[in-house]
C-alpha cells in the first residue's frame, strides 16, 4: 500500500510542511520576544483604554501583569517605553483581576508580597488560595 511513489510524495510534503511552520513559528516567537512586541502592545492597549494615568501606572506595575517595572524616580515615571518589561503572554482574565484589584484595591498589597516569596511551590499555592 505505502510502495506507491505518490503516497511517499504526498507524506514527505506533509512532512517538510510541518518542519518549515513549527520554524518559521519559532523565528516568529524569538523576534517577538527580542523587541518585546507583546509587552509594548499591552502597554499602548491599557493606556488607550484608560484615561487616567495614575490608574494606567497602577494596572501596568500591578505585580500579576508585570507589564511595566515599579517607577523608581518621577523621570522614571513619565517614560514607561523604557521601564516595559519583557513578557510573553499574559491572559486576558489575569488583566482584568489587576484592573478589579486596583480598582477595589484589597489584594495589592498581598501580590506584591506574593511576588516576594522565595519558593516557587509555596507562592503558586499562596496565589492560588488569593486567586
Amino acid at each position: 500500500m505505502l510502495d506507491s511513489a505518490i503516497i511517499q510524495v504526498i507524506i514527505g510534503m506533509v512532512f517538510v510542511y510541518i518542519l518549515l511552520s513549527l520554524l518559521v513559528s519559532q523565528i516568529n516567537q524569538i523576534i517577538s520576544n527580542l523587541m518585546n512586541i507583546r509587552g509594548h502592545q499591552l502597554r499602548q492597549r491599557i493606556e488607550n483604554i484608560i484615561q487616567d494615568e495614575s490608574l494606567q501606572e497602577q494596572i501596568l506595575s500591578h505585580p500579576i501583569v508585570g507589564v511595566i517595572h515599579p517607577a523608581a524616580s518621577e523621570t522614571e515615571l513619565q517614560n514607561r517605553q523604557t521601564r516595559t518589561a519583557k513578557i510573553s503572554n499574559v491572559a486576558s482574565s489575569t488583566v482584568a483581576k489587576a484592573i478589579l484589584n486596583v480598582l477595589a484595591d484589597p489584594y495589592v498589597n498581598m501580590y506584591a508580597a506574593l511576588t516576594k516569596v522565595k519558593d516557587k511551590l509555596e507562592r503558586e499555592r499562596l496565589q492560588n488560595l488569593v486567586n
